[in-house]
């Protein structure tokens, strides 16, 4: 039902992606979000995107999701390293509830 959710909220945003397409180790579906400022009028927003990837383990929700993020343009390693411990951080604060990972989305627009 989270996966329902995520594309109900993100549509065009949110795809299921080949788990080999995914940077994560893991045989499990896995899942992306495009990740865009809202200001995209902005010159200098419009020049970043980041796409954020997941895949739910066999203990989710008592163990957090596998995470990845890439930059799809124009986002620097350490802010990449950055986002994604903040994810970490998010989703371990989370733990055994069905984090849906609208926490970690509201926290990216």
């Amino acid at each position: 039902m989270e996966f329902e959710s995520l594309q109900a909220i993100l549509m065009d945003e949110f795809e299921e992606i080949d788990a080999s397409d995914s940077g994560l180790n893991t045989s499990n579906r896995c899942f992306q979000i495009t990740i865009s400022p809202q200001e995209e009028d902005d010159e200098e927003t419009s020049k970043v995107l980041l796409a954020l990837v997941f895949a739910h383990t066999e203990k989710y929700p008592d163990e957090p999701p596998h995470l990845h993020v890439k930059s799809l343009k124009g986002i620097s390693l350490e802010h990449l390293h950055a986002f994604k411990q903040k994810l970490e951080e998010e989703a371990s604060e989370n733990l055994g509830m069905a984090m849906n990972l609208n926490c970690c989305v509201s926290h990216t627009k």
